[in-house]
């Protein structure tokens, strides 16, 4: 485990995997230990990458939808409740906010299921 955590440091500094094959060749690890750690250190590192902030964890189609729901319901309030006739103007600044993240949520949603820049070759062979 503690090599896995030093080579991840290595990927984090722009090393490749290339690098950390010769390394752990020069420590005199077998081949099949060195696939297997390569292995660990990819699937750590794309652990790593898939959690990365806490802004990729937001689910911004629900939020966009509550949005456009808040500027209806603003619409509605301002238009028929207190006659003021800015309503439609912070409607579609609502309605604008809205469908920009919904917008981003289902681009999201398509980063996270692979639908996009898929590897070009299989690190395990298959």
């Amino acid at each position: 485990m503690e090599n896995v955590d030093k080579y991840l440091g290595w990927i984090r500094e722009g090393k490749s995997f290339s690098e950390i094959r010769e390394d752990l060749g020069r420590q005199g690890l077998p081949a099949e230990e060195i696939n297997r750690l390569i292995l660990e250190i990819d699937e750590a590192a794309l652990q790593q990458a898939s959690t990365g902030s806490a802004m990729a964890h937001l689910d911004w189609t629900r939020i966009g939808l509550v949005i456009m729901g808040v500027g209806a319901l603003c619409y509605l309030l301002l238009l028929k409740v207190f006659h003021y006739a800015g309503s439609l103007t912070i409607t579609v600044i609502f309605l604008a906010a809205g469908g920009a993240m919904i917008f981003l949520g289902y681009k999201a949603k398509n980063n996270k299921t692979g639908r996009r820049g898929k590897r070009k070759f299989d690190i395990r062979g298959r």
